[in-house]
């Protein structure tokens, strides 16, 4: 059973637009950092035969990346669902100043 209101403050909405702002720093610098992470990997162990010596770059890439895409799936489904709400909001706003 769905909500048809959420009661938010002022205080509330400040985050979350700064939430919003900042949420594409939030999403792409992990990823950017874990692929050049595993592009090291790829030019300077597999390529040159020197697996062994850069498999921690590896690891480090894949333990910030799984868990960052895992976080951000979720992190962009709550930022969609807020922005159906804040729509309904305004829309019941507007209507209710129109009368």
């Amino acid at each position: 059973m769905e909500k048809d209101y959420i009661k938010i403050d002022e205080k509330d909405w400040k985050a979350i637009r700064v939430e919003i702002w900042l949420s594409p720093i939030i999403i792409i610098s992990p990823i950017l950092f874990s692929g050049y992470l595993i592009y090291d990997w790829y030019t300077r162990g597999f390529l040159l035969n020197e697996n062994y010596r850069y498999l921690g770059e590896l690891f480090l890439a894949i333990l910030i990346l799984l868990p960052n895409l895992f976080f951000d799936f979720k992190f962009i489904k709550s930022l969609i669902k807020y922005n159906k709400v804040k729509n309904r909001l305004t829309s019941f706003k507007k209507q209710v100043k129109g009368r």
